[in-house]
């Protein structure tokens, strides 16, 4: 696990935490939080590998709907002083790595809209059995899709030698559905079932997972867990998303079939961050193929390459619904702000939002009338929150943003994409980083003026989510450090299912 994002900037958040740093016993008493709520575990070595200079871990998770009101975690270790984050999904924490021994005194904190709430104490205990923190599905789901692997969140670290059918298996009935087991992240945390074949329609299902799965002492689960869910009538339709991988740019359907290169090595340079014209049939892209960062149009074939930009930096193209114009961020003079440029060619270049400092990463309302995109205008390079635009620079007004100081740190807003409804967008949430959200951010989706944000996917680095034509499911990209390989993965809106689409990709956009 790479600890830079923690690290990063610690230096000022210590000045925060300084009223935190008191020993365990100093905090006020705070009644015992149930042991099916806050799940730590005992010491371990991770599988993935410790962080940097430290031999063990401590997983610590939450289980979902416990902190129904929570945005964000902070998690203090009174013996070193450190603080890490983490960010919710559905009211719960995925295991969060944190270097503390047996015994150390432990504090989480959750913030809400509000600010920080009331705080948890526990201590690392020397041994802890396994539990399920989480499944996908949930329990009782209905309308599950025929394409769905089932997983399970654990709460730490799982022995592969104990990750067997005898001890997690998928049955309709008395029948075992043949199909794969396997580990969905490096941490061995996430136990994943890959069916041969896409499940039957409108059938009733049952994930198994038996006490024989062990941890990595060797202590088995804490029970049987038997997780029903029903698949829906239809399966999901299939859709063609345009991604990176190894700097060029490629075509793959969403069920990881199809893989076709659109650009190529031979043509020089590295390109980034596709986005699809509103009929699908062009794709805008940034290239640094003549030798500095310009936008992009081909066909969606990679015929047709035509330059829209010349000097500067541009990068993170977005196509306008009429399809006329492409808008983008333009780096100049120091300073990073929102440009447009008729999409079919010409020299209309014209500005959106130039403030001093950092106006980046666009993305149109379905109208066309406005944009979002992301600012740290409330406080340089230190804040980045969501700003909405009128389409011609007026009209500037916030829409999220996060605690100016917090002793549970900030919270920051990146790559925001809207539904095809406009009723909500997506945005990836980072908890306090500066480090592209390594290691630790969230996918999360909001109504149309910002309320009801939930983190429906837990991912790394920048995410740049993408919307299905049915604003049903969620494309994304995930990796857990800047040396790490990223993969495509696909969520539903309400965050039930999660699956992979492909590894070694980056940057995915939806065909329309």
């Amino acid at each position: 696990m790479n600890r830079g994002i923690y690290r990063a900037g610690l230096a000022l958040v210590g000045v925060l935490l300084a009223a935190c740093d008191s020993p365990m016993e100093s905090l006020p008493l705070v009644p015992p939080v149930p042991a099916n709520e806050l799940l730590v575990s005992n010491p371990v070595t991770s599988p993935a590998g410790p962080p940097a200079g430290l031999d063990q871990v401590t997983f610590v998770s939450v289980a979902p709907g416990t902190l129904a009101s929570g945005k964000a975690v902070s998690i203090e270790v009174h013996r070193t002083g450190e603080v890490f984050f983490g960010v919710l999904i559905n009211g719960g924490l995925d295991p969060l790595a944190i270097p503390a021994s047996v015994g150390d005194s432990v504090t989480l904190t959750v913030t809400g809209p509000s600010g920080p709430g009331e705080k948890s104490g526990f201590r690392v205990p020397p041994r802890k059995p396994p539990t399920i923190v989480r499944t996908f599905p949930q329990p009782n789901k209905r309308d599950v899709p025929l394409n769905t692997r089932a997983k399970a969140v654990l709460s730490e670290p799982i022995d592969f030698t104990t990750l067997t059918v005898a001890n997690v298996e998928l049955r309709t009935g008395t029948i075992t559905v043949p199909g794969q087991l396997r580990f969905a992240n490096p941490e061995q945390t996430v136990v994943e079932f890959v069916p041969a074949s896409d499940l039957a329609p409108g059938t009733d299902y049952e994930l198994v997972i038996r006490p024989g799965l062990q941890d990595l002492d060797g202590t088995p689960l804490e029970a049987l867990s038997n997780i029903s869910f029903t698949t829906g009538s239809a399966p999901e339709p299939v859709g063609q998303l345009a991604f990176v991988r190894d700097g060029q740019i490629h075509l793959i359907n969403t069920d990881g079939t199809g893989l076709v290169p659109l650009t190529q090595p031979e043509t020089g340079g590295s390109n980034a961050n596709p986005a699809w014209s509103p009929d699908g049939q062009r794709l805008a892209f940034a290239s640094d193929r003549d030798g500095e960062w310009n936008i992009y149009v081909m066909n969606a074939d990679g015929s047709g390459l035509v330059r829209l930009t010349s000097g500067g930096y541009n990068d993170e193209p977005a196509w306008s619904p009429d399809g006329k114009t492409i808008a983008f961020t333009r780096l100049q003079d120091g300073s990073a702000g929102i440009f447009a440029v008729n999409a079919e060619g010409g020299t209309d270049l014209r500005v959106v939002v130039n403030r001093p400092g950092y106006d980046a990463m666009p993305a149109w309302l379905p109208g066309g009338l406005q944009l979002t995109f992301t600012s740290d205008w409330r406080a340089y390079d230190f804040l980045y929150d969501l700003y909405l635009v009128n389409a011609d620079g007026s009209g500037i007004t916030p829409l999220l943003e996060g605690p100016f100081f917090s002793a549970d740190g900030q919270t920051f807003y990146f790559q925001s994409a809207w539904s095809p409804d406009g009723r909500q967008f997506a945005v990836v949430v980072c908890p306090y980083a500066f480090d592209n959200c390594f290691p630790i951010g969230g996918v999360a989706v909001a109504n149309s003026d910002g309320s009801d944000l939930t983190v429906i996917a837990q991912a790394g680095g920048y995410s740049r989510p993408t919307w299905s034509p049915d604003g049903k499911l969620i494309a994304f990209s995930s990796t857990s450090c800047r040396e790490c390989q990223p993969t495509l993965r696909l969520v539903r809106v309400d965050g039930s299912a999660e699956d992979l689409i492909t590894t070694n990709g980056h940057s995915p956009a939806w065909r329309p």
